[in-house]
């Protein structure tokens, strides 16, 4: 401190050395918005069995590049971090969509896009998110610094009942660093969360294709091992034709996974497209037929 003011060092800290974090995090992104508007519907359409039309509105949210990611700054890696989160997750209803819809392979395209973008985004993370907590984490120690050698100043002008302009001016400077450690030291730990966040989210995605994909194989199998090699249409109508295999099925959602499965393998199934309609309730379901008494006498 120097005739009673405050050392140059508070007065004006060096701007290249205080990173300088947004206040907060960036308004969701365009395709965010989309997507939270719009899952409501496309769950409303599956729950409903109206499985090809809710891949119809998942698949119009893909957009037709995965824009680049930005490290140049903070803020440009929080929204191009956030961007990616929400492209990740679009990648995923489509798939999910498409599975129900009887597209499996459609499904699994993106579900691998959903998991590689996912890999992808949380190593761009770890790369650059550590980096911007050190440089803000040198800001603060700058800040702190600067606050220390201004201690006593501080705490003379903190006691005074008034304060004259000049006094106000340099009170107002230190409120302002103050601030900014406050600030600066919240956004060193948000980016050290977020590279945990990002690596959480994208082991989350790492089974589903692989699972898909065994699905997908192990039907391949039984067409190729069926008595008519192959021979879809006969394989569906053998399915259909089978009480046991009718019956098997635990509740609707999963009877219309497979019933639209069946509808991809044999488009010209009418069991089928009946199972489909009676789900939708386009068509009402045949009533059951009553037991059979026994006959007198036995």
């Amino acid at each position: 401190m120097k005739n009673g003011r405050l050392t140059i060092l508070a007065l004006g800290v060096p701007v290249a050395l205080v990173a300088q974090a947004p206040a907060q995090a960036p308004a969701p992104v365009s395709l965010g918005q989309r997507l939270r508007a719009e899952s409501p519907a496309v769950d409303r359409l599956l729950a409903e069995f109206h499985a090809r039309e809710a891949f119809q509105k998942a698949e119009a949210l893909v957009p037709a590049s995965v824009p680049a990611f930005d490290k140049a700054t903070l803020n440009g890696a929080l929204m191009s971090y956030f961007a990616s989160s929400d492209l990740v997750r679009v990648y995923y209803l489509a798939g999910r969509t498409a599975e129900s819809a009887g597209y499996w392979e459609k499904a699994l395209e993106y579900f691998i896009k959903a998991r590689d973008l996912a890999k992808s985004n949380a190593e761009n993370v770890k790369d650059c998110f550590p980096k911007f907590a050190d440089t803000l984490k040198a800001g603060v120690d700058v800040d702190k610094k600067a606050l220390d050698e201004n201690r006593d100043r501080t705490k003379e002008l903190r006691a005074k009942q008034t304060l004259d302009p000049g006094e106000q001016q340099e009170m107002d400077i230190i409120k302002g660093v103050e601030d900014r450690v406050a600030t600066n030291e919240k956004w060193v730990g948000k980016c050290l969360a977020y590279v945990d966040a990002a690596k959480k989210e994208a082991d989350a995605f790492t089974a589903k294709p692989d699972d898909l994909d065994k699905q997908i194989k192990a039907q391949a199998k039984e067409l190729e091992d069926y008595k008519f090699k192959n021979d879809k249409e006969k394989w569906v109508e053998g399915a259909m034709s089978s009480k046991a295999y009718m019956a098997s099925f635990p509740d609707n959602t999963t009877k219309a996974y497979y019933m639209f499965r069946m509808n991809v393998l044999d488009p010209s199934n009418k069991k089928v497209l009946r199972e489909i309609d009676i789900l939708q309730g386009k068509t009402p379901a045949p009533e059951a037929k009553p037991a059979k008494g026994k006959k007198k006498g036995k």
